[in-house]
């Protein structure tokens, strides 16, 4: 159980940016979808939900790594 409690805490970045993309890809089929079946989003609302997680997660790893690689910088600037 503790180590399970220690990964999401690790990637709690990255597990809320993929929730966040995931429900913004339900609301982009929701409100903009595509009726027609000619656009590049497909029409089923499970598609977008799992490309809009895709994004959000990749969105977020990215920010979580910028962090880290500040955080050590400045931790390395502190100790010269």
């Amino acid at each position: 159980m503790m180590k399970i409690k220690s990964i999401i805490k690790k990637h709690r970045l990255s597990i809320i940016g993929a929730i966040v993309g995931g429900v913004g890809g339900y609301l982009y089929w929701y409100y903009v979808g595509c009726l027609s079946g000619t656009c590049p989003m497909k029409q089923l609302w499970y598609y977008n939900a799992i490309l809009g997680a895709l994004v959000g997660l990749f969105l977020a790893d990215f920010i979580q790594t910028m962090i880290n690689k500040r955080k050590k910088r400045k931790e390395k600037d502190e100790i010269n």
